[in-house]
């Protein structure tokens, strides 16, 4: 059925999902071609399709959406969705161009996962992997085996529960050194929701290779920690049981695999690394000590044809929260913009009126535009704060001391339909300036709450209405807005 044709059938209200993943389908001569998978937003697989040629990927999507549309799988009802979201950036703009004549927008999604559970689904109907377990595959004493193998079934559950993959991109990698003999270089996968875990470059070749062809590796080599539904590799599960490990997530299976000339499983040296470097991404992430010796550089960047950085910096989701109150702001702005940028931000976004000195503190370093500081308006955000969860301090009128502090909750990328720059969320009415720090503001809280305080009359003529759970974000929003003009 052609798209004009489409135009006929229902439209049934759902947000379909769409990606390319690699098939297990082995064509002769070919190897394992990609596959197109579309799901609704429940989860459901709605229609999928070979693409042989990379070349083909963005008519494989128009083809595929009107199978999807017209005739689904059995269990599914042929109609047009509301909206499409595309896991690979590169088939957007055609697919939007196509669709466009159906009035059916089409975006860029970083992740979802029913898709992913629908794809792991899929995988499970075409056949499990009966193989061996790693204790029958590897090498060496089975004390020494089973130590191995459950220090790795371990850790893998404990890297799928904090989900390093939700705050960072699989092009930003940590470079470590200390941690082998050369350098290493970590990709953590998952950010669009294709498939967790991470990959262990050995040696800067090895990524830069990777990168450049765009997943290739020749002579070089990657050891991966990913994961797999237990009914598709039931071997394994049960291996895990006998040796009382957990299962991620749930249900996941641990795989360690080593990407090179040739795929295949880790050996034990090889597995028993992949744990020591899944190890190093969690506390480097959460703030924890380092193996002694190593040290750790992120982001480093290695781009690919067809997915060169626009150079639009990411943005910083930051969470400011006014020390001893429960006030507390949202905003978002751009990963690049300044501390003297943050210190407006801040301003506006709280409703402080810019009256006093101030600056920044950054573990033992302080920032500001006092003599004796380090310039702010010199330093970028993502310098400061390196990773989710890192904190710096804000200072505000050296009179009263409005302490606030300063969290980076996400990395977000930019998209066209929101600002920059904008306030998300916040609790409680910003403090009228000069009321006497957090003493005073406390003080005028329980003068203006009480009848027949004596200070009442003085607060009340001073300030007037007060509210100190109010907080009004449109009001907060436009402030920002007019900031930047």
């Amino acid at each position: 059925m052609d798209l004009k044709s489409l135009c006929k059938l229902p439209r049934l209200g759902q947000v379909w999902f769409a990606d390319r993943r690699p098939s297990e389908v082995e064509i002769l001569g070919q190897g394992s071609p990609d596959l197109v998978l579309w799901a609704d937003d429940q989860g459901m697989i709605r229609s999928f399709e070979l693409v042989l040629s990379p070349d083909e990927a963005a008519e494989a999507f128009v083809s595929s959406f009107a199978s999807a549309a017209a005739t689904p799988v059995p269990g599914c009802v042929p109609g047009l969705p509301a909206e499409v979201r595309v896991l690979d950036p590169e088939v957007v703009a055609p697919l939007a161009g196509a669709l466009e004549p159906l009035g059916i927008p089409v975006s860029e999604a970083r992740k979802n996962a029913r898709l992913d559970d629908a794809f792991r689904s899929f995988h499970q109907r075409t056949g499990p992997n009966r193989g061996p377990g790693y204790l029958e595959m590897l090498d060496g004493p089975l004390p020494e085996k089973k130590r191995i193998v459950s220090a790795f079934y371990r850790e893998a559950r404990l890297l799928h529960a904090e989900e390093p993959w939700s705050f960072t991109d699989d092009s930003e990698l940590l470079r470590i050194e200390g941690l082998a003999e050369r350098t290493v270089l970590i990709s953590v996968m998952g950010c669009a929701g294709i498939e967790e875990g991470i990959a262990v470059f050995m040696g800067e070749a090895a990524a830069e290779q990777f990168f450049a062809t765009g997943g290739e590796l020749t002579g070089e080599t990657c050891l991966s920690l990913t994961y797999s539904q237990a009914d598709a590799t039931p071997t394994l599960a049960a291996e895990a049981r006998k040796l009382k490990a957990r299962l991620a997530g749930g249900g996941l299976v641990p795989l360690a695999l080593t990407v090179t000339d040739e795929n295949r499983f880790c050996t034990l040296p090889e597995m028993e690394f992949l744990t020591r470097a899944s190890q190093t991404v969690r506390a480097y992430f959460s703030d924890s000590p380092l193996p002694p010796g190593v040290r750790v550089e992120w982001p480093v960047f290695f781009q690919s044809p067809g997915r060169q950085r626009s150079g639009t910096a990411d943005l910083f989701q930051l969470r400011i929260e006014l020390r001893g109150t429960e006030v507390q702001r949202t905003v978002v702005l751009p990963s690049d913009c300044t501390l003297e940028d943050l210190h407006e931000v801040i301003q506006d976004a709280m409703g402080w009126e810019d009256r006093h000195l101030y600056g920044f503190t950054v573990k033992k370093e302080r920032y500001g535009p006092d003599e004796g500081d380090l310039p702010d308006d010199e330093v970028e955000l993502r310098e400061v704060l390196p990773r989710v969860r890192s904190k710096l301090v804000y200072h505000y009128d050296f009179g009263d001391d409005w302490i606030h502090d300063v969290i980076l909750e996400k990395r977000l990328k930019p998209t066209d339909h929101a600002p920059e720059i904008d306030v998300l969320a916040g609790a409680g009415a910003c403090p009228p300036e000069d009321c006497g720090g957090i003493p005073g503001y406390f003080s005028m809280i329980e003068a203006l709450s009480t009848p027949r305080h004596p200070d009442k009359a003085h607060w009340r003529e001073w300030i007037g209405k007060f509210d100190p759970k109010k907080f009004d974000l449109k009001k907060a929003q436009k402030r920002v807005r007019e900031g930047l003009e």
